[in-house]
């Protein structure tokens, strides 16, 4: 690729009684898309490839729409698994319930894959599209905690940092660089 830009989705519509990987955009989220695009714009994106959880498509398809480029959905994308995690009433009872895992890379500590496993699925999606659109700009809508991984692992920030301070949505652009990623920019300020 000539450039990979990792977006997180937009903000979904939060459900304690559907599962974190079935949630949909917000109102508020569909909302945001629009300035994530015209942020975006400015990197002539050539395609939008999307993970396969419904808030992930419906934000890469308004993306693409708005940009004028071809969507696609893939597997590999998605979120690090965790179907049989708790709802936690609020965000840092849910930080510390997922946080360990930054620091026990090879242990299942929360939910059903550890973070080794969702960064080498990640990967390999990551390096299909790179082999696939070698000279293209190609953003990716994915999920926070995969992201964080590959961005430790390939771009050399710190996963546990970079997690506690996302955006949603926002995006970081990365530059090939031997091997591995170096970070371009991080957006995290995408307002309405």
């Amino acid at each position: 690729m000539k450039r990979l830009i990792l977006v997180r989705h937009s903000k979904p519509k939060m459900s304690r009684t559907i599962p974190g990987h079935d949630w949909r955009l917000s109102e508020r989220g569909r909302k945001l898309c629009k300035p994530l695009a015209d942020k975006l714009s400015a990197y002539d994106v050539d395609i939008v490839v999307t993970s396969n959880e419904p808030k992930a498509e419906e934000t890469g398809e308004i993306i693409a729409d708005q940009l004028g480029v071809l969507m696609r959905t893939i597997g590999g994308l998605q979120e690090q698994a965790r179907f049989t995690t708790p709802w936690y009433e609020t965000a840092e009872d849910r930080a510390d319930a997922m946080l360990p895992m930054f620091d026990n890379w090879d242990e299942v500590v929360f939910g059903e894959e550890s973070a080794q496993a969702a960064y080498e699925r990640f990967n390999y999606a990551i390096e299909g599209l790179n082999e696939r659109y070698e000279n293209k700009v190609v953003t990716v809508v994915t999920h926070g905690t995969v992201m964080a991984l590959f961005l430790e692992k390939r771009a050399g920030l710190d996963a546990k940092e970079f997690w506690l301070n996302m955006g949603i949505p926002m995006y970081v652009s990365l530059l090939p660089d031997g091997d591995n990623y170096k970070v371009e920019a991080i957006v995290t300020d995408v307002e309405e």
